[in-house]
């Protein structure tokens, strides 16, 4: 393979060769062979095989389940893993059942307020908002919102990222007085930020706010146009 391809292709080939080897010298249950595999399906994803990444990771996790069990973190990773690519492959349901127990292992593991267990509710609730599932995506939305402000503060990244999830969830469900609250409490302030000391992330919001809103933001009819995720 030549061109703009060759690096993808010669990646897949070593890593190809790596798990090869380890499968050889280790067996399929040492982690360093399941690190291989990891990897090899990271190859195959970026190159667009979904088919071989998710072979390759459901056999990662059928292992993880079985050599650590449910909650391990090597397993809860695994699950991760494989929802991406299930997503990505227009696999919604099992996905979400996969964002599911995850998201309840990472709770009994780690506690509701824990970082991770954070971006496992929102991972969940992406996958519920491309199921048209908003009334959950909300729930989640809400819960995830209140922890970070807890964990963090008001003005933290992740937390204004929160909020920002949260407002086009409520907007998508004409909610537009909770949505007005979030936008007012949160989010407005960005506007007034300077943004060489915003995140990229908070950069995007940003910009997409000032396309809601216009350059003058009304109490009344804050926002233009509905916001995308």
């Amino acid at each position: 393979m030549t061109g703009t391809n060759a690096p993808a292709a010669n990646a897949y080939a070593t890593h190809a060769a790596t798990l090869e080897e380890r499968l050889r010298l280790h067996g399929e249950d040492h982690p360093l062979t399941l690190a291989a595999m990891n990897r090899l399906a990271d190859a195959h994803y970026a190159q667009g095989n979904l088919a071989s990444a998710r072979a390759l990771e459901e056999s990662a996790l059928a292992t993880r389940r079985r050599v650590h069990g449910e909650t391990h973190p090597e397993t809860i990773a695994a699950m991760g893993n494989l929802a991406v690519t299930l997503f990505a492959q227009g696999e919604l349901a099992a996905a979400r059942t996969l964002e599911e127990s995850a998201l309840a292992a990472r709770r009994e593991l780690l506690g509701a307020s824990h970082p991770e267990t954070l971006a496992a509710m929102d991972n969940l609730a992406i996958t519920l908002k491309a199921q048209g599932d908003l009334d959950a995506a909300r729930y989640l939305e809400e819960s995830a919102l209140a922890a970070s402000r807890h964990l963090y503060g008001e003005d933290h990244p992740d937390t204004l990222a929160c909020a920002w999830n949260l407002f086009s969830t409520l907007f998508k469900l004409t909610d537009c007085h909770a949505a007005i609250e979030v936008l007012h409490r949160h989010l407005l302030p960005l506007l007034d930020a300077d943004p060489a000391h915003l995140t990229p992330k908070l950069q995007s919001i940003r910009q997409r706010l000032r396309q809601l809103v216009g350059p003058e933001p009304d109490a009344h009819h804050p926002i233009c146009a509905p916001p995308e995720d």
